[in-house]
């Protein structure tokens, strides 16, 4: 359906008062990231915000507001960019736990019956007491293992705190509404392969599925030095000893000609209320803003969206193949 939408906004932008006039009654998005929180605890060094938290330059931390949320959410849902049936998920970079209304939020999205997805990497334990997860479909957390030298070198979490927290986030969840998959997602390390096994034996001990994907980098400026060759020798250095990055060279290479990043499809909102370009680059990057979405009408959006396809940004990465590499991580079978 939202290929056939991007065929008739194509075929229309000849003509942009029709095409805005024909949009704002079908267009609308299946996938939203809402950032709700501005702040992560996590100390990975393969991701942006990690690495801003490691170096101390991390920005004094944003939670969009109840009423700035609601605000987005209803207007997206009044002016047909998203509909009942979108899927919104409550993280893009940070940590949604830590925002101090994260239940409020919640109860937002339960009451106009939004489909909503959690990820959280579990540090904080968050527990409901009402039927407010009732349109949670998936709650994701991530691991960068299984044992306490993992998360020593990733998350800097205490590993059995995680495990406890992780208990009893499932029980709450499922006693409070909560009929969605709980995934755990396995991030593989060439330091923790070893690790899996006791992971798929943890998550079937509580009902949750396993996922295991390549750990890369989390961050569209660190994946773009590596594929350009710019990245600085002592991190290409440290990431030939962690990253399994064998197989990129050939999924760049194996990118169909006609290829489009699914990123156009989703609509990605910053803990300002800002739409971005995608849910990959940093806040530094000249094309990451779109426009807010308080202030810009839906046929702004859509336009300011699709010009954005022909920005420096986009053509660098869609040539290095980025978003391919994104799309076609490394799954291992557990």
């Amino acid at each position: 359906m939202q290929l056939y939408y991007r065929t008739v906004l194509n075929h229309f932008l000849a003509n942009e008062q029709c095409a805005y006039g024909f949009l704002k009654e079908i267009y609308m998005y299946n996938s939203v990231y809402f950032e709700i929180s501005g702040a992560c605890n996590a100390r990975c060094p393969w991701c942006q915000t990690g690495l801003k938290r490691i170096s101390g330059r991390q920005e004094k931390p944003h939670f969009v507001s109840i009423e700035d949320f609601r605000k987005v959410v209803r207007k997206f849902r009044a002016k047909r960019l998203i509909s009942s049936e979108t899927i919104i998920s409550l993280y893009n970079w940070y940590e949604p736990f830590l925002h101090p209304q994260f239940k409020e939020i919640v109860g937002e999205l339960h009451r106009i019956e939004q489909p909503f997805r959690i990820s959280t990497n579990a540090s904080k334990l968050v527990l409901f007491s009402g039927n407010e997860l009732q349109y949670c479909s998936m709650l994701r957390i991530s691991l960068p293992g299984f044992s306490q030298s993992s998360y020593d070198k990733v998350h800097g979490f205490n590993f059995e705190r995680i495990l406890e927290n992780i208990v009893g986030m499932v029980k709450n969840f499922r006693a409070n509404g909560f009929k969605g998959d709980v995934q755990l997602a396995f991030l593989a390390y060439q330091f923790n392969l070893n690790e899996l096994a006791a992971c798929r034996i943890f998550a079937d001990r509580i009902g949750a599925s396993l996922s295991a994907s390549a750990a890369s980098f989390n961050g569209l400026s660190m994946m773009m030095s590596y594929l350009d060759n710019t990245m600085p020798y002592d991190q290409l250095k440290k990431a030939s000893k962690e990253l399994l990055l064998y197989y990129m060279d050939d999924v760049v290479a194996a990118c169909p000609n006609d290829w489009e990043c699914p990123q156009h499809e989703v609509l990605v909102v910053d803990e300002h209320c800002n739409i971005v370009i995608c849910c990959g680059p940093d806040k530094d990057e000249p094309d990451y803003l779109v426009g807010n979405a308080l202030e810009l009408s839906v046929e702004e959006i859509l336009a300011k969206k699709e010009a954005k396809k022909s920005s420096a940004l986009c053509k660098k990465c869609m040539s290095l193949g980025a978003p391919y590499i994104g799309s076609n991580l490394l799954r291992l079978s557990i």
